[in-house]
């Protein structure tokens, strides 16, 4: 390993990636570079203190992105200590641990901007359940590989959009299936004999490898832990990973996104906002963890996102998420389905945003997707069938729209709301005429379905973790510029059939071919409705047809058609 400091222009590491190419193993070297002075110090319910110690990666190589082309990659780690997680055992949680951090970073290899776009990915599993899935599936469990989740959605849109593209391993795994945290002995002590022993017991009562033991659970080891929604950790991680990037690229970025989904936009809310949900006792409680200034709460110091893309937001509690005294930090896009169960967590935000004095129509865009699940099909983690629109042409376009609005001032669309009040509470127009209170949304209830499960319940407006939600949509919608209705893509606006709403993406019932040669006539029908659809919602600046064209929308249809 080499350590050493990095001076390098942009030319000369494209250069390094081309030859990368070409070099034999053994004449690869990773680079580790040392960090200084990025840290998270709060005092608030918890003091919490945080530093990043060194970035390590691999020398740049020239890689294929499927539909984009050539982008160069690196791949690494970041170490340092960091504050928060969720032990695999119970009384391990809310406290300092090391850690070393998973990360992928691919950008042009011609024609990158100086934008930047960071990728959060979801899932809240905890360790036991990765642990059991690393006995299940070995070197294939996707969660070795999460900081992957995005690429389909989120990175390819970053390339197409030039600019470059980072996304961080928030799991708790490696690539080798060790844990990527385990908490200080000096805060947590370390695993007794007896947890290793029920711990153990877990794992062999589960299905896979007979005999299969986790590196890093025996009696004297740290206690290992997932550092999923850890603010404070991921904002130094973020701003560690910027300093490097630019600096091996020659050039500082010009502006920076935020971009998440499911626990990674609660993550980047936490950012924005200024406050984490942190559960303690039992209970979800409001703690400061550092927002989006270099200098926790520090509004003289730079901020170290200018812009955030959140999707699947959830805000299942009542604990505050917005900073009293800084409730944002910058502009903020919330893409959000209406096939998913959080649909209207998006406005409970912005309400509190609203009631401490934020000026929604500066700073809060809303846009409502129909039939867009909590895991889309392009999404990491989506369980076949897939079917359903692709997240990424929303993402692309909401991508470039922040970009244009950081730059040059560009004002983006209009928020995309539906909803209206019917015999004093919220209702949601669905097909025929029809209204419903319940979500996910079934947009054709007579056809569409919905698959509850343990990560999908029935949600009604009003009642449970939804109370209050006609009151808060009424004084949203009051003042947020919006038009009154959903973003209708491809696969509501050209339907197949019906949809079996799932978490793990939406699986279509598709008509009979009768039904669609009625409805289209042949396949050349289907795609030039799709082929209208797709050019309606790109001329309003919603979707973008070079992360899936409307002919390949189309082409996904071709067995369902007789000729």
């Amino acid at each position: 390993m080499r350590v050493r400091r990095l001076e390098i222009t942009v030319r000369a590491a494209f250069a390094v990636a081309i030859v990368a190419v070409f070099l034999p193993t053994s004449a690869r070297a990773d680079t580790t570079v040392p960090i200084t002075g990025i840290g998270t110090q709060v005092s608030d319910l918890f003091a919490i203190n945080t530093h990043v110690d060194s970035v390590t990666y691999s020398d740049p190589q020239v890689v294929e992105i499927a539909g984009f082309g050539k982008a160069v990659e690196i791949r690494g780690t970041v170490s340092g200590v960091g504050w928060g997680g969720g032990g695999i055992v119970a009384r391990a949680n809310n406290a300092h641990y090391n850690y070393q951090i998973p990360f992928v970073a691919r950008w042009r290899v011609h024609g990158a901007s100086k934008d930047l776009v960071m990728f959060h990915h979801g899932g809240d599993q905890t360790p036991i359940i990765l642990v059991l899935q690393e006995k299940l599936r070995g070197p294939q469990d996707p969660h070795r590989r999460a900081e992957l989740d995005g690429d389909l959605a989120h990175g390819l849109p970053a390339l197409l959009n030039h600019c470059t593209y980072v996304s961080a391993n928030r799991r708790g795994l490696r690539g080798d299936g060790t844990f990527s945290a385990t908490y200080l002995t000096s805060e947590v002590p370390p695993l007794t004999q007896a947890e290793v022993n029920a711990l153990n017991a877990t794992i062999a009562s589960g299905p896979g490898t007979p005999g299969f033991r986790q590196p890093g659970i025996e009696a004297g080891a740290p206690v290992p832990l997932a550092p999923r929604n850890d603010a404070p950790t991921f904002r130094d991680i973020d701003q560690a990973l910027q300093q490097v990037l630019g600096d091996l690229m020659g050039k500082p970025f010009r502006i920076r996104i935020f971009s998440g989904n499911s626990s990674g936009a609660r993550l980047g809310a936490a950012i924005d906002f200024g406050r984490n949900a942190i559960l303690s006792q039992s209970v979800f409680q409001s703690v400061r963890t550092g927002g989006n200034q270099t200098v926790p709460y520090d509004r003289s110091k730079p901020t170290i996102f200018d812009g955030f893309i959140l999707g699947g937001f959830g805000y299942d509690s009542a604990a505050e998420r917005a900073d009293a005294a800084l409730p944002i930090s910058a502009p903020v896009f919330f893409l959000q389905g209406r096939g998913d169960e959080r649909y209207q967590h998006p406005i409970r935000m912005a309400h509190e945003l609203l009631m401490k004095g934020v000026p929604l129509n500066d700073l809060v865009w809303i846009y409502e997707i129909k039939n867009m699940n909590h895991i889309a099909r392009d999404s990491g983690g989506a369980v076949a069938p897939t079917d359903g629109d692709a997240l990424g042409c929303y993402v692309s376009a909401a991508i470039r729209n922040m970009g244009e609005l950081l730059r040059e001032g560009i004002e983006p669309p209009v928020s995309q709301i539906a909803g209206r009040i019917l015999d004093g509470g919220l209702v949601f127009d669905v097909a025929d005429g029809a209204v419903t209170n319940v979500m996910p949304i079934r947009e054709d209830p007579l056809i569409d379905s919905v698959e509850v499960g343990p990560m999908l319940t029935l949600r009604q407006v009003d009642i449970g973790v939804d109370a209050g939600a006609t009151a808060r949509w009424q004084a949203v919608t009051a003042v947020l510029t919006h038009e009154n209705d959903a973003i209708i893509g491809p696969s509501i606006a050209c339907r197949l059939g019906g949809y079996r709403i799932k978490f793990f993406a939406n699986e279509l019932l598709p008509f009979s071919q009768a039904q669609l040669a009625a409805i289209y006539g042949t396949l050349n029908g289907y795609r030039e409705r799709v082929d209208d659809v797709v050019a309606g919602l790109e001329a309003l600046r919603l979707y973008d047809p070079r992360v899936e064209s409307a002919m390949a929308t189309a082409e996904r249809a071709r067995g369902l058609f007789a000729y």
